[in-house]
């Protein structure tokens, strides 16, 4: 409907600009001015109604989108929507929780066998310096102090397969 509205008023409009401008040609000139101002009419009522037509039909699907977002299934819909999000959050979270409780024990127990490790060490260590100073008279003096500087390095290299060969050494002096 609107579209036949808006032809007519179209050939209408051009309709009357040619009748005017063959008025004026031919010397008519009032009522050329008569069919220019009903031209001038048809454009302003053509483009005005078309206007005031795409503006009702904005407000029609505007209202329309309203009704429709707010209808009680695109209620459930949106809370549904809401509930499988906040689900897949929680699982998310939950395995990155559990993924960073893992690399908590995880350093934690590298931790503790890091310092369990220098202890022992540290006890093998003093232990083979005892036997080392026990057995000093049995030892001579240059492999004295090549042990000792052995037991230094490997201590500090926290070596242990060197420092249990160190105390083997040691022991075959005895």
């Amino acid at each position: 409907m609107l579209f036949h509205l808006f032809a007519f008023s179209i050939l209408a409009t051009f309709a009357s600009f040619i009748s005017g401008y063959v008025c004026e040609k031919s010397t008519l000139n009032n009522l050329a001015s008569l069919f220019f101002l009903g031209g001038t009419f048809f454009l302003i009522t053509t483009y005005s109604s078309v206007f005031l037509a795409l503006l009702i039909y904005g407000l029609k699907r505007t209202i329309a989108g309203i009704r429709h977002y707010f209808s009680s299934t695109e209620s459930i819909k949106r809370k549904a929507l809401f509930s499988q999000i906040r689900l897949l959050d929680q699982e998310q979270r939950h395995r990155l929780e559990k993924q960073q409780i893992h690399y908590r024990n995880d350093h934690r127990r590298n931790t503790l066998f890091r310092l369990n490790n220098r202890k022992h060490i540290r006890l093998l260590s003093k232990s083979i310096d005892e036997s080392l100073a026990s057995g000093r008279d049995k030892i001579p003096a240059p492999a004295y102090k090549s042990l000792k500087k052995a037991l230094q390095k490997n201590y500090r290299a926290e070596n242990i397969e060197g420092l249990l060969k160190l105390h083997s050494k040691i022991m075959t002096f005895r």
